[in-house]
């Protein structure tokens, strides 16, 4: 079993992260035998906790209301977790903190990179109003291989499925990195 955030940490996880969680999905939770419990944000920003079994969605819960959020987690994470979950989340803490640090350091180079952006063109709404979202990930992710190959070190921590229910965090996922 790993839980990577507990139900009283969610709201501020979400509005830390609701712009990435519109298209990304956060493993909250799961249970080592196919059951995981997702967080995602909805087009309305709302947070939404959603329970897959075997790759299947099994039950979402979608409310603005942060308290009763809190609370229809805790509830998910006894009937999917087992009672017993908030035992054996102290192992996983080092390991929260580090995926914590690798989405805080994908926010900074992603706002950079848009900063950037907005200084080039001096328009920041042309940046800011998503008509070139999907251009601008692939051209973030071109600069930062770009840089890469200059030899610079490029520290990206990158969240990877380990195979085994856990993950891995990557550093420098260019290959290139800090002496």
């Amino acid at each position: 079993m790993i839980v990577r955030i507990k139900p009283k940490e969610i709201p501020d996880f979400f509005k830390k992260f609701s712009g990435r969680l519109h298209c990304e999905r956060y493993v909250l939770a799961e249970n080592g035998h196919g059951t995981r419990i997702v967080l995602t944000a909805t087009m309305g920003d709302e947070p939404s906790v959603q329970v897959f079994n075997e790759g299947f969605l099994v039950s979402t819960c979608v409310t603005s209301d942060m308290d009763m959020l809190v609370e229809k987690v805790s509830m998910l994470y006894d009937t999917f977790l087992g009672k017993d979950w908030e035992l054996t989340i102290e192992e996983e803490d080092a390991q929260t903190a580090e995926i914590d640090e690798a989405y805080e350091r994908e926010d900074a180079l992603r706002m950079a990179f848009y900063d950037f952006l907005v200084c080039v063109v001096e328009d920041e709404d042309l940046i800011y109003d998503g008509d070139y979202e999907q251009d601008l990930e692939l051209i973030f992710d071109d600069v930062l291989q770009s840089v890469a190959d200059l030899g610079l070190p490029v520290r990206r921590p990158m969240v990877f499925d380990d195979g085994d229910g856990g993950c891995v965090v990557l550093e420098y996922p260019y290959g290139c990195e800090k002496d």
